[in-house]
């Protein structure tokens, strides 16, 4: 949950507009007449803590003065432009006789792969505002920069070193520049289902565990809920050169976070967290969410779908890509008599297009001698077929 607090000061006397802007809304700073907390809920179950104290103006990074900000979109620019060098604290001031309180939420509340908790104060005086900002950014933006820049890896702490180390050493081990942008991505849902354990009591008590909402959990610890996964595959997927971004929304009425990916042009969507099931023997990896359109995603995910880029091509869907799609029953039976055959794993998935309960007898299989079997079938008349055995 993304936390914002969000204190405002009104400056109540009015003396000349002469001296330096910050300095003169610093000697209001305790004139407070509202405080309030909201808190917005953005895909996850905890945020970091943040620290609630009064800013001082006169040492944060801030606009000019004589910026004349006057409208959303220059507001926006300018925030943004101090998350794109993860700076901790900064103010923005605006030109007289623009109100920036509506905004200065709703600007820190659409980005949000960067940071998980902020802290606004809004002070007035003159017709004039300054709005400060105090940010606590995700662990994988971070390394994500030092990445791209290395001169920002002196601004890491400890933990954000050895998780930049750990996901280099990763990728290196995982991907290779020659591999295709579907088989990048594969390698590192693959690596995340087969390392890493969905960290159950996270969920239920978060500040137990709360590197379980962190790439750090994910990738050093081994142990993550959806936004370690999430943040986990950002990280990778963005350093392996493929655009990643974190969407944050709910699955049966519970925050969840997962990744859209572009491969080939198009938008996908990807649920590490909801293809790494618990009840399933360890070295078994689903595909149900991998290089999904938001067609099929919203079944069971709900998201605010004009905040993302739109998912709606097919062609790298894993069944798609792989020829694992079966449209009538003949084609099942050949599909999982030939992977059956080929020995390769012990389990198999095919997507079927025209499944209905007890519509395809599953005789075939029990008469192969295959040893405790184990399958799922779509709940609806289509979906994927899975089918475990030893």
């Amino acid at each position: 949950m993304k936390k914002l607090f969000l204190v405002i000061f009104l400056s109540v006397a009015c003396s000349a507009f002469a001296q330096d802007i910050m300095s003169e809304f610093e000697a209001y700073k305790n004139q407070q007449n509202a405080e309030f907390k909201k808190f917005i809920s953005n895909g996850s179950y905890y945020s970091e803590p943040v620290d609630t104290k009064p800013i001082d103006t006169s040492t944060t990074s801030a606009t000019p003065k004589t910026a004349g900000i006057q409208n959303y979109k220059d507001y926006k620019a300018a925030f943004d432009s101090y998350i794109e060098k993860a700076e901790e604290q900064f103010t923005i001031f605006t030109a007289p006789g623009f109100n920036p309180q509506q905004y200065a939420a709703q600007a820190a509340d659409l980005d949000e792969g960067s940071f998980n908790a902020y802290y606004i104060q809004i002070m007035q005086k003159d017709g004039v505002y300054s709005v400060s900002y105090r940010i606590t950014y995700n662990d994988d933006y971070k390394v994500l920069k030092a990445w791209r820049d290395p001169s920002f890896k002196s601004k890491l702490s400890d933990n954000e070193k050895i998780l930049y180390n750990e996901a280099t050493s990763v990728l290196s081990r995982i991907t290779d520049k020659n591999m295709s942008d579907f088989n990048k991505v594969l390698a590192i849902h693959d690596y995340l289902v087969l390392n890493v354990t969905y960290d159950k009591k996270a969920v239920s008590n978060p500040k137990a565990n709360p590197n379980s909402f962190k790439a750090y959990g994910a990738m050093l610890e081994k142990n993550a809920v959806c936004d370690g996964y999430t943040k986990s595959m950002n990280l990778l997927g963005n350093m392996a050169e493929v655009k990643t971004v974190k969407v944050n929304g709910t699955s049966g009425k519970i925050p969840h976070s997962w990744n859209k990916i572009v491969i080939g042009g198009d938008w996908y969507n990807v649920d590490v967290t909801f293809d790494d099931p618990s009840n399933v023997p360890a070295n078994v990896i689903y595909y149900d969410y991998f290089n999904v359109a938001d067609s099929l995603l919203q079944a069971d995910h709900i998201w605010i779908q004009s905040k993302y880029p739109a998912a709606t091509a097919s062609k790298y869907n894993y069944f798609v890509y792989n020829g694992l799609v079966a449209n009538n029953y003949s084609q099942f039976t050949e599909l999982v008599k030939g992977r059956v055959n080929a020995g390769k794993n012990k389990y198999i998935s095919v997507y079927l297009t025209d499944y209905s309960e007890g519509g395809y007898p599953l005789d075939f299989i029990r008469s192969m001698g295959l040893k405790n079997l184990r399958y799922n079938v779509p709940a609806g008349k289509s979906g994927v077929f899975t089918l475990i055995y030893d």
